[in-house]
């Protein structure tokens, strides 16, 4: 059971990232994809 607190706070995060943004990246460039991920995050620590 050690670690599933973290897990789930985990996929509660990426469930209002797909709620809000979309559930798909669209670009296709690994680093291109990590930027606009790292981009969402921001964004949606400022809401």
């Amino acid at each position: 059971m050690k670690g599933y607190h973290r897990r789930l706070i985990a996929e509660t995060a990426m469930y209002r990232v797909k709620q809000l943004f979309g559930c798909q990246l669209s670009l296709r460039d690994y680093d291109a994809q990590f930027a606009e991920a790292m981009a969402i995050i921001c964004a949606l620590n400022k809401m």
